[in-house]
């Protein structure tokens, strides 16, 4: 991840990251995260304190490139991807709070799926 904004808001207000926990009515992620938040030192995390610099992702596509004359070309790609690694931070990978019983930390591997298309020109044709 090269940057990211965080922010919070409940119903509508903006809140910091500590009072924003506090009322999800999770008291066992803010215990967690509130250890997490007492060892960086500070009430607000940055992008950088919550998620992993780097994961190992997978990434598959397959696709067809249709001419259109000797120059142009359209192609179509289905492509998906998937983070084989938890994008979390260590200190963050805390544990939940489900149907009023605690549960384990969950990993978080995030995917994706689309369709690419470009176009594409060939010089020198």
């Amino acid at each position: 991840m090269n940057s990211a904004n965080l922010s919070q808001t409940i119903n509508g207000t903006p809140a910091n990251f500590t009072t924003f926990v506090a009322n999800a009515n999770n008291p066992q992620a803010a215990a967690g995260i509130s250890a997490a938040l007492a060892k960086l030192g500070k009430l607000q995390p940055d992008a950088d304190d919550l998620y992993a610099k780097t994961s190992i992702d997978g990434i598959v596509g397959m696709g067809m490139i249709f001419p259109l004359g000797k120059a142009f070309k359209i192609s179509a790609e289905l492509r998906g991807g998937y983070a084989f690694t938890d994008i979390n931070q260590k200190d963050w990978q805390v544990k939940g709070y489900e149907m009023n019983e605690v549960v384990d930390y969950k990993t978080s591997h995030p995917y994706f799926g689309g369709l690419r298309v470009g176009v594409q020109y060939v010089f020198g044709k």
